[in-house]
């Protein structure tokens, strides 16, 4: 026979003005101060549970789905042309870490191929740390002092937390006639490169995952282009963001500088759902507090851009 268990409410103290934004640290002590319950681990159960009911974004007025503005940044890509180089040094961790002797590198290079010109060894780019150092996937350390090659192919990574395109690429502004972006499909793009292999402005996009599938990051997702660029081009985006998963530290989560005391309600509301109050007082508090955060969210962010959203699915 299960054991019934009781969910003791404690009082907390009023947060000072400084700590009005909560870490998941932060988060987890309130939990725990609030429901006297210091077992490891537990009130990052609640946190889970709750930051997912969160960003549900369930209107509890109507059961409508409400996108969250933060889960759809915008940001820019560097669409570059073939770079070559000369390694500076080799160091790091496994001696993966390179270091050019001017700036080389973009965050759009995760994920293509450097190729040390003398051995004609070539490494996966995992991690771009700056415009002149990037971790590659295995020991560079006999191509040190050697000159390199990057090949443009009209791929470029796109950031790592990438669930969908919001609103469509176009062309940061730099005095020059650019044409609009086409979308197409991946299809599209490959034989586009079989029947021609010019350079020039990119007219054409399309999106794709990329091979192989790592455990330790999953899902990443390329931009593809044609034709390949012969100079270094701007384009800017809305995408929207995977939000990643709670943990017991000093992070915070997404949405959580607006939103902190929602998701800590809702955390509160998940912890009395699990101990078998179902509808209690914590979840009427979370659910006032959700459609005060969605009426905030849609007053202070949302645009007109954004009925026009489907455009981009």
């Amino acid at each position: 026979m299960a054991t019934s268990q009781t969910l003791t409410m404690t009082a907390v103290s009023a947060p000072t003005a400084t700590a009005r934004v909560l870490t998941c640290a932060a988060m987890c002590d309130l939990i725990e101060a609030r429901t006297g319950n210091a077992t490891a681990g537990d009130a990052l159960v609640y946190l889970k549970g709750g930051y997912a009911w969160f960003l549900s974004g369930i209107d509890p007025r109507d059961d409508s789905h409400h996108d969250w503005s933060f889960l759809k940044p915008r940001a820019t890509r560097t669409l570059w042309p073939t770079v070559t180089g000369t390694i500076a040094s080799i160091g790091g961790t496994g001696n993966k870490t390179i270091t050019a002797s001017a700036a080389s590198f973009y965050p759009s290079m995760e994920g293509s191929t450097f190729t040390a010109d003398t051995s004609e060894t070539t490494y996966e780019i995992v991690t771009y740390t700056s415009s002149t150092v990037i971790v590659v996937d295995a020991s560079a350390t006999d191509d040190e002092g050697d000159t390199f090659t990057i090949t443009a192919d009209g791929r470029y990574g796109l950031p790592s937390d990438y669930d969908g395109m919001v609103d469509y690429p176009v062309y940061a502004y730099d005095g020059d006639d650019l044409p609009d972006l086409q979308k197409v499909s991946a299809e599209d793009i490959a034989r586009l490169r079989r029947d021609d292999n010019e350079t020039g402005d990119p007219t054409k996009w399309a999106v794709q995952i990329r091979d192989g599938y790592d455990t330790s990051v999953g899902d990443q997702w390329d931009l593809l282009v044609h034709p390949v660029p012969d100079e270094v081009r701007t384009i800017a985006y809305r995408y929207r963001r995977l939000p990643g998963v709670p943990a017991d530290s000093a992070v915070y989560l997404p949405g959580s500088k607006t939103f902190s005391y929602t998701i800590l309600q809702a955390a509160m509301a998940d912890a009395e759902h699990i101990l078998g109050d179902v509808n209690g007082v914590d979840k009427v508090l979370a659910d006032r507090m959700m459609i005060a955060a969605i009426s905030q969210d849609r007053a202070r962010y949302q645009t007109g851009d954004d009925a026009q959203e489907s455009l981009a699915d």
